[in-house]
């Protein structure tokens, strides 16, 4: 199994979203696709993606997708880790 990591994309203002989905979806490394907020209505936020990646691949997917006109950012997902306290 491929260790997988997360990238945050947001497409730009004026890219059509269902091309930008399948091109970075076809980016090598890239297993899948969603969309942050599915049923979102405000244009801002509807352009919210996350990717799940090859965990290796991770700075060269981020260098593509930064030099496509269709991206107006990317950046790793924070690692999140739930602590609980303990009892």
């Amino acid at each position: 199994m491929v260790p997988l990591a997360q990238l945050n994309v947001k497409l730009a203002p004026r890219a059509d979203a269902a091309k930008a989905r399948r091109l970075i979806a076809q980016t090598p490394g890239v297993t899948k696709v969603a969309q942050t907020f599915p049923e979102e209505k405000d244009e801002e936020l509807a352009r919210l993606y996350v990717l799940h990646v090859d965990a290796a691949r991770v700075e060269q997917i981020v260098k593509t997708l930064r030099n496509d006109a269709a991206v107006d950012f990317v950046e790793a997902a924070p690692v999140r880790k739930l602590i609980r306290p303990r009892k």
